[in-house]
């Protein structure tokens, strides 16, 4: 059974330096391929942390959003319900306005008759 770490067997009319040059040049590319493993690994973690680290990002993004998406609901549900009490608080004013000048109106009214009906009194105290 062949293992991973065998060394590939010359020809037989291969030299003993053909041979080493062959092991040296086999350990050589060995050693860089191990090199190459480790440093695809550690850039696979990197790249898995990065990853993992996006995706927390974004799921806190999406809920803040949802939270800003509420809270501007809620936003434009107290503005509706002011701008109705302003109306309604505008309709009343309006009505204040309208029985205050009516009962102005009444009393100057009133009071001009009174002093017509003293100065007629006066008149005919005096002239009688």
């Amino acid at each position: 059974m062949p293992v991973d770490n065998d060394i590939p067997v010359p020809a037989p009319s291969a030299s003993s330096g053909e041979v080493g040059k062959l092991i040296s040049e086999f350990n050589l590319i060995s050693y860089r391929l191990e090199a190459i493993e480790k440093r695809l690994d550690s850039s696979l973690e990197l790249l898995a942390k990065k990853l993992d680290e996006l995706i927390h990002r974004h799921n806190e993004t999406k809920e803040r959003q949802a939270l800003t998406s509420q809270a501007l609901e809620s936003v434009n549900d107290e503005v509706d319900k002011l701008e109705k009490k302003l109306a309604s608080l505008e309709k009343d004013v309006v009505i204040v306005q309208i029985s205050m000048a009516e009962r102005i109106a009444y009393g100057g009214l009133g009071g001009g008759f009174v002093a017509g009906a003293i100065e007629l009194i006066k008149f005919l105290m005096v002239g009688a």
